[in-house]
């Protein structure tokens, strides 16, 4: 088994295209300077040079191993009883939505009933305030036969 190289939180050591040494050529100088702990992921079959493994935000060797681990970390919770902590976000949302969809149409249909009885009281006050006129004529008239 080979020794532990921990990027990112990730062990890389099993990593194909990692590096734990890496000779360039110094062309300034002549020779060969080395560097340890590069990554060749997403230039491999290019004459471009390898970069630091912390520096490759692309890895995928290391995209692959957390998305392993998120995985076991589910499983391990569905296992438990805890379950995804994200699908109980959502199914909470998706409940707190459908409760706020109902009382929108329950005030709804509320706000639908009370403007049309407040059409009904205007219509109703205007027909007793004409109705209360004529009345007020007709007593007038009659004070008036007296």
């Amino acid at each position: 088994m080979q020794n532990e190289v921990i990027i990112d939180g990730v062990n890389v050591a099993e990593c194909n295209a990692f590096l734990k040494e890496y000779e360039f050529p110094n062309n300034l100088k002549g020779g060969y300077y080395t560097e340890k702990n590069l990554c060749e992921c997403g230039i491999q079959g290019t004459e471009a040079y390898p970069f630091f493994c912390k520096d490759n935000p692309d890895c995928y060797f290391k995209q692959l191993q957390r998305a392993k681990a998120e995985l076991e970390q589910y499983k391990n919770d569905i296992a438990s009883g805890v379950g995804c902590i994200q699908c109980k976000k959502e199914l909470e949302n998706c409940a707190l939505k459908s409760e706020l969809e109902q009382y929108k149409k329950s005030t709804q249909a509320t706000y639908d009933y009370l403007e049309i009885e407040r059409k009904r009281l205007v219509f109703e006050t205007k027909t007793l305030k004409a109705e209360n006129e004529k009345l007020k004529k007709e007593l007038d008239n009659f004070r008036r036969v007296d």
